[in-house]
């Protein structure tokens, strides 16, 4: 394999996390996924039409991402791009929960620029994914950290870090393969990882972020690539990388890593269910055998893990 030459070229030093300049990333060179593509023989099973459990408020008119806050059975969400820079906090029936759920919890030293997931990293914060990538040829790719606001009191809260990341083996913007789309994240023991929207075939890329430099574009680590049959668009994690589950236009999955070591979640126990449930793009653990999922038309489903199909692996 080709050694990686990455050359970047910094538009301007990142002042914290308040500038809203990108670093431009060059590449040339592509380095290998450190496992095979990954395949997945699923049974017969025509997709579920889910139960509506609740219903979002008009406010929220196009969840993007759910995740977990601080108090059980409290969710935070967000508007893709064409709101302000704020979160929602929500119960498990998306209804508004406490001072953030009225107007929402403004993060003063951001922008609300394609804002597609979520995540709790289980150290006390929220990061919020501002990597919606359509056209592929955005450089300013980013994840903002929030320390966990309080829904019963909070209407604003800083953001403490931004890191810009770039995908190390994309080399064109945009490439002739829309591949590099991203609405799914997710933390593991610590580390974050996301996983790609492909709009020209039906696998997924998962990339880790190893590196969180605050002064210049970020490339992520390229881990391995797994056909989940559809547009990936949104993730989560229980318990730092016990479960994590992975949403879809077409279906819901559920990967046991071993270790919950998030690089290798398509290693071990997977859990498949075809869905009908409108333009769903959010999915977060309501307990260890419990998803809740939004979709775009303002519908909250539940999901149990124990009614899903178990998933062979294609060796």
């Amino acid at each position: 394999m080709k050694t990686m030459i990455l050359a970047l070229a910094i538009g301007g030093i990142l002042a914290g996390c308040t500038n809203t300049e990108a670093p431009t990333a060059v590449i040339s060179g592509a380095p290998e996924p450190l496992t095979r593509d990954v395949f997945f023989d699923v049974p017969r099973r025509g997709p579920v039409p889910l139960k509506v459990a609740g219903k979002l408020p008009s406010v929220i008119n196009e969840s993007s991402g759910l995740a977990q806050a601080s108090e059980s059975g409290v969710f935070w969400t967000q508007n893709d791009s064409g709101d302000r820079a704020r979160v929602f906090a929500i119960d498990a029936y998306g209804k508004l929960v406490g001072q953030a759920g009225k107007s929402g919890v403004v993060i003063t030293n951001a922008r609300n620029v394609d804002w597609e997931d979520l995540a709790e990293d289980f150290r006390g914060n929220l990061l919020i994914g501002a990597f919606g990538n359509n056209n592929n040829h955005r450089r300013d790719l980013s994840i903002y950290q929030v320390p966990m606001p309080d829904p019963a009191t909070a209407t604003t809260a800083d953001a403490t870090a931004r890191w810009i990341f770039h995908f190390p083996d994309q080399k064109e913007f945009p490439p002739e393969e829309k591949n590099y789309d991203c609405e799914a994240m997710f933390v593991a023991q610590g580390k974050i990882y996301l996983l790609t929207k492909h709009r020209d075939d039906t696998m997924t890329t998962l990339y880790r972020l190893d590196s969180r430099d605050e002064t210049e574009s970020n490339a992520l680590t390229l881990l391995a690539q797994g056909n989940l049959r559809g547009m990936v668009t949104g993730a989560a994690s229980w318990n730092d990388g016990q479960r994590v589950a992975v949403l879809s236009y077409s279906g819901v999955w559920v990967f046991t890593p071993p270790t919950s070591d998030g690089a290798r979640i398509f290693e071990g126990a997977v859990s498949w269910m075809p869905i009908r449930a409108g333009q769903a793009e959010a999915v977060a653990f309501l307990d260890a055998d419990t998803l809740i999922i939004t979709n775009e038309q303002r519908e909250v489903f539940h999901v149990q893990i124990s009614e899903m199909s178990t998933v062979s692996r294609r060796d």
